[in-house]
């Protein structure tokens, strides 16, 4: 059973939600459209923890980039690195590969409409959603076109306001493409041919990453609701309300699903069953980043508003540590080598704009460097100034590649 495409949604600014939120039990049962959808009925227990120093602290001195390439437009979208090679689309609606260790460019492929959303691969091709609604398909090592395939509708001109900009990257696990657009649905889709295996409607934007963890398919959805999906069908093998608007990337380890939301709570789920298992507050904070495992019941997250990195354990949601920052660290962190990289946004009320990328002590939280790119392009939040870094580092061998908002790709020796 397949649910029909619908049409898009233009997704409304949201409100930051208060601490307090109300969340679903877990439903039961397999669906293919978001009908049988949670509803709020209960209050979670949320259990504090100390309030982060808001000063942001000394920056050190900016570390000077090893290579740059300017593609010209700018990007949302995070690096994906294969090999000696890094893969890219920008707004642009160009997919580029680039050489990792100098910055040039190996070959590009024009696509309909802007590129948002980062690269998935299986090793040979990369997959990707461009803004018209269609999932691509290229060759690594050359960039021909495999195939092309409609997973939705294209966003309208106009749909994606100052802080709705991101889309989702998709995820490939055993010869299937798992993909989210902006009109709602989610897809999958035969790696080698493009053929569409099932479709499921949320009824909401996907703006952050499909996760494909513990046997399931992990869908966040604007509307405030978390699918869990099974991967073989799209039956919806539980859902959860999460308070607010999902624009965090999921995260499913040791058995848990992690989920941040506009609801200003982080949360975590039990993977397999969708029970709840524990809430923290975010001290009025959209949780617009996605988290990443550092160590042994560790992970570490961004936020917005409250511009700071933090540390927790995956068992209890307990701080760990806390580190401000200068701007909004929106993106997934990525981490090496007991080293955390994070990026950042700015706008208008936060200048001086003095960084867009730091390394951080994975286990102390403590900024061991920092470096700055450009202003934004094209995004002017609130009729101001844009800066710095909306999409995740990728590393690449000695280097840690950023592509900024400024259109300039970025390498850093780690």
């Amino acid at each position: 059973m397949t649910a029909s495409i619908r049409g898009s949604r233009l997704l409304a600014k949201a409100g930051t939600a208060a601490v307090t939120l109300t969340l679903a039990p877990t439903l039961a049962g397999c669906s293919t459209s978001a009908e049988s959808s949670p509803t709020p009925s209960d209050t979670p227990t949320v259990t504090p923890w100390p309030s982060p120093t808001l000063a942001v602290p000394s920056i050190p001195e900016a570390r000077v980039a090893s290579w740059t390439l300017d593609v010209g437009s700018e990007t949302w979208a995070t690096p994906l690195v294969v090999g000696t090679a890094l893969y890219l689309g920008s707004n642009d609606g160009v997919f580029r590969a680039i050489d990792s260790s100098s910055g040039r460019l190996l070959w590009e492929h024009a696509t309909g409409d802007e590129i948002r959303g980062g690269a998935a691969t299986d090793g040979t091709a990369a997959f990707f959603t461009s803004e018209d609604g269609i999932l691509h398909s290229l060759r690594l090592d050359d960039g021909t076109e495999l195939w092309t395939s409609r997973t939705g509708d294209p966003t309208p001109a106009g749909a994606r306001d100052d802080w709705n900009y991101a889309a989702s990257r998709p995820a490939v696990v055993d010869g299937v493409v798992y993909t989210g657009g902006f009109d709602g649905t989610a897809s999958a889709v035969d790696a080698s041919t493009g053929d569409i295996l099932w479709t499921f409607d949320t009824e909401e934007p996907i703006v952050a990453d499909i996760e494909v963890g513990d046997g399931l398919v992990h869908v966040p959805s604007t509307s405030g609701i978390h699918w869990a999906l099974d991967p073989a069908t799209g039956d919806k093998d539980w859902a959860a309300f999460v308070g607010g608007a999902e624009t965090t990337s999921p995260l499913v380890v040791d058995g848990a699903a992690i989920l941040g939301s506009r609801a200003a709570v982080l949360q975590a789920y039990d993977a397999e069953s969708g029970d709840s298992l524990w809430t923290v507050p975010y001290e009025g904070s959209w949780v617009e980043s996605g988290a990443v495992v550092i160590g042994p019941d560790a992970f570490v997250i961004g936020s917005s508003d409250i511009r700071v990195v933090q540390a927790f354990r995956i068992s209890d949601g307990s701080l760990i540590w806390s580190t401000p920052v200068s701007g909004a660290p929106w993106a997934v962190p990525v981490v090496a080598d007991g080293v955390v990289y994070a990026t950042q946004i700015s706008w208008g009320p936060w200048e001086p704009w003095d960084a867009s990328v730091y390394a951080l002590n994975s286990h102390t939280g403590e900024i061991l460097w920092s470096a700055k790119t450009g202003d934004a392009l094209d995004w002017t939040p609130m009729d101001n100034g844009g800066f710095g870094i909306a999409a995740s580092p990728a590393i690449a061998g000695d280097y840690v590649v950023v592509a900024g908002l400024d259109g300039v790709v970025y390498a850093f020796k780690r």
